[in-house]
């Protein structure tokens, strides 16, 4: 072997070395922004009337947090803040356990929340 091929070795056996320790380093860092992106989706729920109505129709948080795609939760969650039936929401939450999804049929996410994460 000559000089330039045991230096072209090198070069590649270096930046293959760097991609086996850096692709399983950017994979982590990725897992671990998603979860803290979920975390804070999962308290933005918890503070709405989203999550008492997740908990009224029997829908496991974890479950759908887990399984519903981000965009759709945050544009549930805009569609639950921007909601013109709070008084009528919040009364029903306090007085019906479980929520009959025809007794809710005011609320902007029902036809999702019927559909997503299963019981």
């Amino acid at each position: 072997m000559n000089l330039l091929s045991i230096l072209i070795t090198l070069i590649l056996a270096t930046l293959l070395a760097l991609l086996a320790i850096g692709l399983p380093v950017a994979i982590l860092r990725n897992m671990a922004k998603g979860d803290e992106r979920r975390r804070l989706l999962a308290a933005g729920v918890e503070q709405m009337r989203l999550g008492r109505m997740l908990d009224g129709l029997g829908k496991d948080r974890d479950r759908y947090l887990h399984l519903e795609r981000v965009a759709d939760i945050e544009q549930q969650m805009r569609r639950c803040g921007s909601c013109s039936a709070t008084e009528r929401c919040d009364e029903l939450l306090d007085r019906q356990q479980p929520v009959r999804a025809e007794s809710v049929d005011f609320c902007p996410n029902l036809d999702k929340l019927k559909r997503s994460a299963p019981d």
